[in-house]
């Protein structure tokens, strides 16, 4: 019998909160929420699981402060914690221009492109929750000559 049960994501979530029922300490991780990927009928299903699953979590675990308070602000009951993502600094410094220009000849992506250009990368779920439209928006009304984004 585990000591402990770390349950992720919405599917995987609700199904291990539901599967130990509060038999075993639990922690809930969401990574973003699920009723915020959908809309109509399929939201409020979504938000009615994560309402009811908080039930048999000991703990909610978020990555960030909104997605915290979006969770409260949404109805669900829990205590909460903020763990924010991380990077090992020490680890991973960027380097000078140099590398820079290294690192970014290396990636047939960019054959062509300027070196000294702005480059934008974003990495993540093409999905709704991770904003990419507001980025596509706001990179529409950019005035940088050369500029590239890469999703």
């Amino acid at each position: 019998r585990p000591h402990v049960v770390h349950a992720h994501s919405a599917k995987a979530g609700l199904a291990g909160r539901i599967a130990v029922r509060g038999r075993v300490p639990t922690v809930f991780q969401p990574h973003a929420w699920s009723f915020e990927a959908v809309d109509g009928r399929t939201a409020e299903l979504a938000l009615g699981w994560e309402r009811f699953g908080a039930r048999w979590a000991d703990h909610i675990l978020c990555v960030s402060e909104s997605e915290r308070r979006t969770g409260q602000q949404a109805g669900i009951t829990a205590r909460w914690s903020v763990i924010h993502n991380g990077i090992d600094l020490d680890r991973f410094r960027p380097g000078g221009q140099a590398d820079r220009t290294a690192a970014r000849a290396s990636l047939p992506l960019l054959d062509g492109v300027d070196p000294q250009a702005p480059l934008v990368v974003c990495v993540g779920r093409l999905t709704r929750q991770k904003g990419q439209d507001v980025l596509l928006d706001a990179w529409r009304r950019l005035r940088v000559p050369g500029a590239r984004l890469v999703l």
